[in-house]
């Protein structure tokens, strides 16, 4: 049988099994009938119950801010590994929107906005316990995270297409609003390759669950703070400066002292300065010549070892840095 005929069987296969297929089977229509599936497509602009699709997109404009809770699992990598359910609360604000002054949408209907995340009850310590890759020290129940976020209305697909992710790390999280009051989301974090966390070989990780918009009252029954864009920006400004902790000035100065110390115990025991240098000068007149070359065989294997120990000071350093 040439190739062509095996296409043709194939196919004519597929279509009597998709004759006989016409209802879907309990569990299907159990799906169904829990996700509240109708027969009808809505209309573009509208959901499937019967609002809009800007419904959640008109409120956050309206608010200037924004809050969703996440709930979940994530599933890490590593053999055998079980997946962890999580509940992480987002307040986004400084929302920045796609439209001109005057009203109009020649860019499209989108938004940007930066966000602030909580992780609820003992989800951090379950992804902590599991070796997950965390940027600093987090607290139950308080903002500990900053993200960044885009959304962008999809004319054909008739829904908001939205993204956001880490500030300081490649977690990646993707859900779509259709102005319904939650939303199914994708979320994953990659292999961080050159990334010198202990932890970033073996932190990639995937996970789905829901989104569900809330109200500012809904979000402070999970974070009590004063919900306002002057508090969110310092909230923000002041978890992004402990995720962003700027190693240069820090480093470099503890590095400057250390080899300092490290030169000033050298020349106590010894090491190149004037005075020595000008004592051995005088002790070494006289000498054979097998014996200069044995000195300076010496130096030379000091000045490695010395090399050697300020190299390893300096791995040291940056290491405990990260």
């Amino acid at each position: 049988m040439n190739f062509s005929a095996t296409l043709a069987v194939l196919f004519s296969s597929i279509s009597s099994a998709a004759a006989q297929t016409t209802t879907p089977d309990d569990e299907s229509m159990e799906l169904i009938e829990s996700l509240g599936l109708k027969d009808e497509l809505p209309k573009p602009g509208y959901n499937m119950e019967g609002g809009s699709v800007f419904d959640n997109y008109v409120k956050a404009r309206r608010d200037g801010q924004f809050f969703l809770l996440m709930e979940g699992i994530v599933q890490f990598e590593r053999p055998l590994s079980e997946p962890k359910e999580l509940s992480v609360l987002q307040w986004c604000s400084n929302l920045h929107f796609t439209s001109n002054s005057n009203g109009t949408y020649s860019r499209g209907v989108g938004y940007t906005a930066q966000c602030v995340g909580s992780f609820l009850g003992d989800s951090y310590s379950k992804v902590e316990a599991i070796g997950a890759q965390l940027p600093h020290i987090l607290e139950a129940n308080e903002f500990g995270v900053t993200r960044i976020l885009s959304a962008s209305y999809n004319t054909q697909s008739n829904m908001f297409n939205m993204v956001y992710h880490n500030n300081n790390d490649n977690n990646v999280w993707q859900f779509y609003d259709t102005g319904l009051s939650s939303m199914p989301y994708l979320g994953w974090e990659t292999h961080d390759e050159g990334d010198d966390h202990p932890n970033a070989h073996t932190s990639s990780w995937s996970g789905t669950g829901q989104m569900k918009w809330l109200s500012a009252e809904e979000a402070s029954l999970f974070v009590v703070t004063n919900y306002t864009g002057e508090n969110f920006d310092m909230i923000y400004e002041k978890v992004w400066n402990d995720e962003h902790v700027e190693l240069g000035s820090i480093d470099t100065e503890e590095v400057e002292e250390s080899t300092d110390t490290d030169i000033e115990e050298s020349d106590e025991d010894g090491g190149n300065t004037e005075e020595s240098t000008a004592a051995e000068d005088t002790e070494e007149e006289g000498e054979s010549e097998s014996d200069t070359e044995e000195e300076d065989e010496s130096s030379a294997s000091g000045g490695r070892r010395l090399f050697v120990a300020i190299t390893s000071m300096f791995s040291t350093l940056l290491g405990s840095s990260v």
